[in-house]
């Protein structure tokens, strides 16, 4: 074989390598466009969808669903990233609607949310692990507290960051943070919400309930109770700092709750020791009988109170422990709550990574002090929440938040809006307008006057007075006139865009308008242009004899099935009966007599 074949056929091969890759990477962007093409349509379908029940909530009209579907689908790209499940872009919807329904519900406004509204929100529930119902419950509680909703995420991320920087769990501190939220107004939070947050992290490392020091707080509110209570723990030998002062006791009840309970922590800490024999927390059996009266004096649970010492002593003894300075409050907490006695060791330790290794408080340097903080850094709600999902998981959200990035934009766009309004105003008017042409009770009539006679020649054809030709145009005359029925629907569709029903559906901005009256305007030229061509059409005659009575021009070969007789009569001379699907005498006889004066058929 000659080199120049050899080398030929390579490069034969090789072009048809190139040609069958080129033709499958063809198929497949033309599959990724279809499949665009359609998810794009089910989230269109499903942003109106979940605007109409937001609607419904609302209690509004269809102006509100273009904001709200706009805000949806603003928040959907990111919220994909989060989302739990196989459909990421659905559910992801679903978590904005989500959002803004519960809103409405527990505040009883319509409050619309943006799209980062939404996402935040979002965000912050799943990141916390806060279902639907509480979130509503949440928000509500927050705003009467004073808070603004748009600050709702902030002061959930601030409190689950110093949950975490003390090593208390944020679930639990989240749940304490929504059962108190209505006494900050009541009693009073420094800073807030962010101050409940800080105490409610202190009250789950103890797992003490928050009433034992509102039930303090209650009983030192105004001076009387006040000077008693004060007077009461000076016989105790417990009145130290702001609890030997009864108008600074009563400033902290109203105004500083959370200092309040470190007050009360301090005045209990003394009543635990850690006992080196058994390296445990104790109390002596006078501890025990005085925290029994300070029960009584101060309306705080006994149990309560033993939490707070031990906790207070904890705090104090792993403190003791920190050889080196410069160590903020928070770490201080940290340690004492996580820091476990070591026997081995000899002393209070704490894990120091993930790989287990243990080290002594009091060996702890400041390499240590950054690797504690490191692993206990502020984290946003998104990190939590892309935290919780496994890897496949957030590999299939982050290939469905592309798609989203693609798809939402066209099924967000307020053209694709416009178009619905187009068609849900076109429909609308319609039917009011067919509705509308008459009363039920004329409907009724009308039916009785056409049902009669077919009743009354019924029972004639039963008796053999009548025949059964009579028995079916009798019928037939019940049957609706569809050239009436036709005509009523042409007009209502010609007059769509200036009735009520269809302005209605319209919103100022819709960018179709102008397009709608050219359809409008085109639609009723074409079905003038039918009835000319089609003639007059009765129910009878519409699926057996139509007649073409007007001029018909072809600019490209003619092709005709037939799968019946037809018959075809026109100036020319001829008429030409086919029985035959592909007759060849009708191929001919188009060929040669039609065709050559196409123009004049009449």
């Amino acid at each position: 074989m000659p080199p120049g074949d050899d080398e030929s056929k390579k490069v034969s091969s090789l072009l048809d390598s190139i040609t069958k890759t080129g033709n499958k990477t063809i198929d497949a962007l033309i599959s990724v466009v279809k499949k665009i093409n359609s998810e794009s349509l089910n989230l269109f379908v499903g942003l109106d969808e979940k605007a109409s029940e937001v609607v419904g909530v609302l209690g509004q009209s269809r102006n509100y669903a273009e904001g709200i579907r706009q805000s949806l689908a603003d928040a959907v790209p990111e919220l994909t990233q989060i989302a739990k499940g196989s459909e990421a872009m659905q559910n992801a919807l679903q978590a904005a609607a989500d959002a803004q329904k519960e809103i409405t519900k527990s505040l009883q406004t319509n409050l619309l949310l943006t799209g980062k509204q939404m996402v935040d929100i979002s965000t912050a529930a799943q990141a916390y692990s806060i279902s639907n119902q509480e979130l509503g419950v949440f928000i509500e509680r927050f705003v009467t507290a004073g808070e603004s909703v748009n600050n709702f995420p902030k002061a959930l991320e601030k409190s689950a960051n110093y949950a975490r920087s003390m090593g208390v769990n944020v679930d639990a501190t989240m749940e304490y943070i929504t059962k108190n939220l209505d006494q900050i107004n009541k009693f009073g939070f420094k800073d807030g919400v962010e101050g409940l947050g800080r105490m409610s992290a202190r009250m789950a490392a103890m797992r003490i309930d928050m009433n034992a020091v509102y039930n303090f707080a209650d009983k030192v509110f105004d001076p009387e109770n006040a000077i008693s209570m004060v007077a009461g723990l000076q016989r105790m030998g417990v009145a130290a700092g702001d609890l030997a002062d009864p108008f600074r006791l009563m400033y902290l009840a109203s105004e500083d709750v959370e200092e309040l309970q470190k007050q009360i922590g301090k005045a209990v800490e003394k009543f635990s020791t850690f006992d080196e024999k058994s390296k445990t927390f104790k109390m002596t059996p006078n501890a025990k009988r005085d925290l029994r009266e300070l029960e009584t004096q101060m309306g705080i649970n006994y149990d309560d109170l033993v939490k707070m010492s031990q906790q207070s002593e904890r705090l104090r003894i792993v403190g003791r422990e920190i050889k080196m300075g410069g160590v903020d409050e928070e770490t201080k907490q940290f340690l004492a709550n996580v820091a476990q006695y070591d026997e081995k060791k000899g002393g209070f330790a704490v894990k120091l990574n993930m790989q287990g290794d243990t080290k002594l408080v009091s060996e702890i340097n400041e390499k240590d002090i950054e690797s504690i903080r490191e692993a206990n850094r502020e984290l946003s709600p998104k990190e939590i929440a892309k935290a919780s999902l496994d890897t496949i998981q957030t590999i299939n959200n982050n290939v469905a938040a592309i798609k989203a990035s693609i798809i939402v934009p066209f099924a967000g766009s307020r053209t694709a809006s416009s178009v619905s309004e187009a068609l849900r105003g076109l429909s609308s008017s319609v039917a009011q307008s067919r509705l509308d042409s008459k009363t039920p009770a004329q409907r009724r009539q009308e039916a009785d006057d056409k049902l009669a006679p077919a009743l009354n020649t019924t029972g004639d054809f039963i008796k053999g007075t009548a025949s059964l030709t009579e028995l079916m145009i009798s019928f037939k005359n019940v049957l609706p006139n569809v050239t009436e029925v036709f005509k009523e629907i042409v007009k209502s569709v010609k007059e769509a865009p200036n009735s009520p029903t269809f302005k209605q559906e319209i919103m100022p901005d819709n960018n179709l308008i102008n397009l709608g009256n050219s359809i409008r305007d085109s639609f009723g030229s074409a079905i003038d242009r039918l009835g000319e061509v089609l003639g007059p059409i009765s129910s009878a005659e519409m699926a057996s004899n139509v007649t073409v009575n007007n001029r018909v021009s072809f600019d490209r070969p003619l092709e005709v099935n037939v799968s019946g007789d037809i018959n075809l009569t026109g100036q020319n001379e001829g008429q030409f009966a086919v029985n035959n699907k592909t007759s060849p005498k009708l191929t001919e006889a188009l060929k040669n007599t039609i065709v050559e004066q196409m123009k004049d058929i009449a």
